[in-house]
């Protein structure tokens, strides 16, 4: 039912020193080395919640083992398409003098004409296999549930944003809800295809709507003028939890971080994207939802990684996030 995809995969290296100082040969010491990129954590935030999460995307032929054992062990079905290329490594490096991070993140491999065909064609397959489920499930359901495509991060060289709005016409043609997480010209282009929810920050945000940087916008009421054009947006706002709206209803999510719990910041909204479309799919209303996604953010920040957290850490916070609901006001 619910399909994640990864075109721009990382091995998340963690290091921790316990002062940075430029120029030196410094002391590390190496807390996890795990598959990662954005839409292989939300796969594996989504196993929290439900089953029958599938995770496709590209990744380098030589690393392709290690992704696949991890997903298995995590509960999530592989089916990455490999490239001859390796697959690039992001690195995190926790100063525990400050209690800060600093990441150092690759570029990616390259993706030949016939890599990417494949891929397309192991996404057709998905889409159709997902599509058969979902019928042979429906007897005595009153309205079938909506398959989701949630398509996160950036993408590899040879691989250009139309690309990707071929990628969510496929989805369209199948009937299947298209989720975007991108960011610049890639993210413009999803939003005129017409994908069905889009997870923006509000930098990413203030530039869909073409305002000037800096403009000081209420980011409900900026998500709601995005609305107009994307039937879901999800706004992530740091430690000012998030906001989410249809365009006729809205809420603002939050839950309070200690600055010593927080650990790690990376994944956090990957984490958001997990517990949001995991509660949707399990019968949650879009507020409610909201506030598991904040919980799930929050549980990943106080982890060393992207996908350390447990569904218990995320029924934890869960306790501690304040909703507001409202109407959706476009103006302003």
């Amino acid at each position: 039912m619910i399909i994640t995809v990864t075109l721009n995969p990382a091995l998340d290296r963690t290091l921790e020193i316990e002062q940075w100082k430029p120029g030196e040969a410094l002391e590390a010491k190496l807390l996890e080395r795990l598959p990662a990129g954005k839409g292989i954590n939300v796969a594996i935030g989504l196993a929290h919640f439900v089953e029958g999460v599938v995770a496709l995307g590209l990744v380098g032929r030589t690393e392709r083992p290690f992704f696949k054992q991890y997903l298995k062990e995590m509960g999530v079905d592989e089916c990455l398409t490999p490239v001859a290329g390796m697959t690039r490594e992001n690195v995190s490096i926790i100063d525990r003098s400050i209690g800060r991070e600093t990441h150092l993140r690759e570029a990616g491999f390259d993706v030949s004409e016939s890599e990417w065909e494949a891929f397309r064609h192991t996404l057709e397959l998905q889409l159709h296999k997902a599509l058969t489920w979902r019928e042979a499930r429906k007897s005595g359901e009153k309205a079938q549930k909506p398959i989701y495509v949630l398509f996160s991060g950036s993408l590899p060289r040879g691989v250009d944003p139309e690309g990707l709005v071929c990628l969510i016409e496929v989805c369209k043609e199948h009937g299947i809800l298209p989720v975007v997480d991108t960011h610049g010209e890639s993210l413009r282009l999803a939003v005129e295809a017409g994908v069905h929810s889009v997870k923006v920050n509000q930098r990413e945000l203030t530039e869909l709507l073409g305002e000037k940087e800096g403009a000081r916008r209420r980011p409900d009421r900026m998500a709601c003028r995005l609305a107009e054009r994307v039937p879901l947006v999800l706004v992530t706002a740091g430690a000012n939890g998030a906001y989410m709206t249809d365009g006729e209803r809205a809420a603002h999510a939050s839950c309070r971080v200690p600055k010593k719990q927080v650990v790690n910041t990376v994944g956090c909204g990957d984490a958001l994207m997990a517990g949001f479309f995991g509660a949707l799919m399990g019968g949650s209303e879009l507020a409610e939802a909201l506030r598991w996604g904040v919980a799930a953010g929050a549980s990943c920040a106080r982890s060393v990684t992207a996908s350390g957290y447990t569904r218990a850490d995320v029924e934890a916070a869960f306790q501690q996030v304040k909703l507001k609901e409202y109407k959706s006001r476009a103006n302003g």
